[in-house]
């Protein structure tokens, strides 16, 4: 077939080539490798070298002037670097925003198209079913110790069973495009059960009737009971295959809540409950601009060796303390959470500003990520940032074109 390729079509070609090699790792490697988003920075160079020899900046820097959502993404690379520079942000968090800026920034927006979305979703979501059938069937392993910790990989699912969902409601599909996309929904719910990451079910659990009452409030076509009808019975098929899963998981749960009531702080959620006082200790010392990880740990040293938190606390909190707003609030004060919630606002803002007024999908994307950070930090991880913002990128081009068409 490389034969038959005249020199006509010979750039085209290398194009698409260079521009499909990162979205392929995305779909195929990207969640069995826990620096996904190195990977994803390598994968980028083709298409970067490709942009500066073929003269393309220009057009890119245009575009970079017309879209909100980069400069969003670029004014966040400026602000996390200042705070690893100052005080010891996270340096995975940084290397995910370069790494999704230069993928939005450097993708042709003729790329980002139904079809297109279709197959990365269909073949992301069996890369993410086999990873947790390989990790709680073949080789069982313990949760976080998987390649992305079992929270923020469930929080990636959940972000993309979202997106797909809002793709076969609003689209106009082909049947093929249908096809793929609802295997992927009904692929994505059971690696996301068989991940047992209570945070991030309870957050789709509440997306989902948020989004179904959306399209009954708004959609007074017949439209709307296909929804709802397709909506069930994927949920239903796929809860019915992971029935012992979610038993198992109740189970655990119940548990938990009578041994703190009992004052055995000592299972999953109690734990969460003492960091939670821990963090809000902390944060009291510097509200306004935090302290920063390096900060945190050091203050967490010095509690475990006054005896102040138990050593289960202790190695939890150095990682995070599973509350996505206290963290923020600790590690950069009151500032790093205003910038957090512009994050979450913004692109609602954004999308209106443009004139488009469905914004259900952003605003389910938006509320999802809203609700996990109750129970965990999704941004201490990588992967999470760039799923975020590729989804929230991918919702405001499509919208865009869509209004131009």
């Amino acid at each position: 077939m490389l034969m038959n390729i005249n020199k006509s079509n010979y750039k085209p070609f290398l194009e698409v080539l260079f521009v499909a090699i990162p979205f392929i790792w995305l779909a195929t490697g990207f969640q069995w490798d826990g620096d996904g988003e190195m990977r994803l920075l390598i994968a980028l160079i083709p298409i970067l070298i490709w942009s500066l020899l073929g003269n393309r900046a220009k057009n890119e820097f245009k575009e970079f002037l017309a879209d909100r959502w980069l400069q969003l993404i670029a004014c966040l690379i400026v602000l996390v670097s200042i705070s690893y520079l100052t005080y010891g942000h996270s340096s995975r968090e940084l290397r995910g925003l370069v790494a999704v800026f230069l993928l939005l920034i450097l993708t042709p927006r003729t790329f980002f198209n139904t079809n297109n979305y279709s197959w990365f979703i269909l073949f992301y979501a069996i890369s993410s079913c086999a990873l947790t059938y390989y990790f709680t069937t073949i080789e069982v392993t313990n949760r976080g110790a998987w390649p992305v910790n079992a929270v923020p990989f469930a929080t990636n699912i959940g972000l993309c069973i979202i997106m797909t969902s809002s793709v076969v409601y609003k689209y106009k599909l082909t049947v093929e495009q249908k096809f793929r996309c609802i295997t992927a929904i009904i692929a994505l719910i059971i690696a996301l059960i068989n991940s047992q990451s209570r945070g991030p079910i309870l957050a789709l659990s509440f997306v989902s009737v948020v989004f179904v009452l959306y399209i009954v409030i708004t959609n007074t076509s017949a439209l709307k009971y296909k929804a709802i009808i397709v909506l069930s019975f994927i949920t239903v098929v796929a809860v019915i295959v992971q029935v012992p899963s979610i038993n198992n998981r109740i189970g655990a749960t119940l548990s938990e809540v009578k041994s703190i009531q009992d004052g055995n702080f000592k299972g999953s959620i109690g734990i969460r409950l003492s960091m939670y006082k821990t963090g809000y200790q902390i944060f009291k010392q510097a509200p306004i601009i935090g302290i920063g990880k390096d900060g945190i740990d050091r203050t967490l040293d010095q509690m475990l060796s006054e005896s102040l938190i138990s050593p289960s606390v202790h190695r939890y909190a150095r990682m995070t303390l599973h509350n996505g707003y206290l963290d923020y609030l600790v590690r950069n004060g009151v500032v790093g959470l205003i910038v957090f919630l512009m994050v979450l606002i913004s692109p609602l803002a954004i999308i209106k500003n443009n004139g488009n007024k469905d914004i259900g999908a952003v605003l389910a994307l938006c509320t999802f990520l809203a609700v996990c950070n109750v129970s965990d930090f999704p941004f201490i991880n990588a992967q999470c940032v760039v799923m975020y913002f590729l989804l929230i990128g991918f919702c405001l081009l499509t919208f865009v074109q869509n209004k131009t068409e």
